[in-house]
């Protein structure tokens, strides 16, 4: 069986849209009050973590949830966050804006997060097999 397939990506998207909602959201606000790239990003992707956690192991891999999975999503989160700000900084010193470049470094994190969460946080071994 492969580490992911459609199913999987269909409720990532599913789910991260909903994840992203409220990341989004919670970014929009914090960078409203605090008028700071970083705080508004940080604050915004804490609160995005753990929805996300909560998310993407019972909806998009339908795994249990345990430390090892938690301390891999965590992990993933992390290396996917510093990919996250690479894009937003290189994209808000291209284009000097501070939403569009929230977007783009969205979109770097969610690939990236993608790829590393079927492979490590949420393995095939765990994941409930699907109803015939």
């Amino acid at each position: 069986m492969p580490w992911f397939g459609f199913g999987e990506i269909r409720r990532f998207l599913l789910g991260g849209s909903l994840n992203t909602i409220i990341g989004s959201a919670s970014i929009a606000v914090l960078q409203m009050i605090s008028n700071n790239l970083l705080v508004s990003n940080v604050g915004g992707y804490i609160i995005g973590s753990i929805s996300g956690y909560a998310i993407h192991s019972t909806y998009t891999f339908k795994t249990p949830r345990s430390k090892s999975t938690a301390k891999n999503y965590a992990l993933i989160i992390g290396i996917s966050y510093f990919v996250n700000l690479g894009a937003l900084y290189s994209a808000y010193a291209m284009t000097g804006k501070a939403l569009l470049s929230q977007a783009i470094a969205m979109g770097a994190y969610i690939t990236v997060s993608f790829l590393l969460q079927a492979r490590f946080a949420f393995p095939v071994n765990l994941r409930k097999s699907p109803k015939p």
